[in-house]
């Protein structure tokens, strides 16, 4: 089975969970050490994309999982936000990274090891208003 953490995944299934799919017999479709991954959580706005990794705590991002997030983010500078939460619920988040492009195409990394729920959340509500386009200028 390909869930890393099959506990922790049964302790906080995602949105409108089916069931798992088992990505494993798809493994030897690629060369070298490429799997299958996935996005925790992705929003469009109007073109607009904000992707959502979770990770519990002293659980880094692996170097592929850094490399398609950097390359995804490319595909459309401006486009598409990434936030990095350190914790799986509201209550439980201290911690927030947010990935993304300037208007001028320079890449940033922006840390919040301070960040609650509540600050997720409104980083969250700020880029849907910019997105929406109803954000005061």
């Amino acid at each position: 089975m390909t869930i890393l953490y099959p506990e922790r995944f049964k302790q906080a299934r995602p949105a409108n969970y089916d069931g798992v799919f088992d990505w494993d017999w798809l493994e030897s479709a690629f060369a070298g050490k490429i799997k299958p991954m996935d996005i925790d959580a992705i929003i469009e706005r109007k073109g607009f994309f904000l992707c959502f990794e979770t990770k519990a705590d002293n659980i880094k991002i692996p170097f592929g999982q850094k490399l398609l997030f950097t390359q995804l983010i490319k595909l459309q500078p401006e486009r598409i936000t990434l936030f990095i939460l350190r914790g799986k619920t509201k209550a439980t988040i201290h911690g927030l990274t947010i990935w993304g492009y300037t208007k001028k195409k320079q890449f940033y990394k922006r840390e919040y090891p301070e960040a609650d729920g509540e600050f997720v959340w409104q980083q969250a509500n700020k880029w849907f208003m910019w997105a929406d386009g109803t954000r005061n200028k």
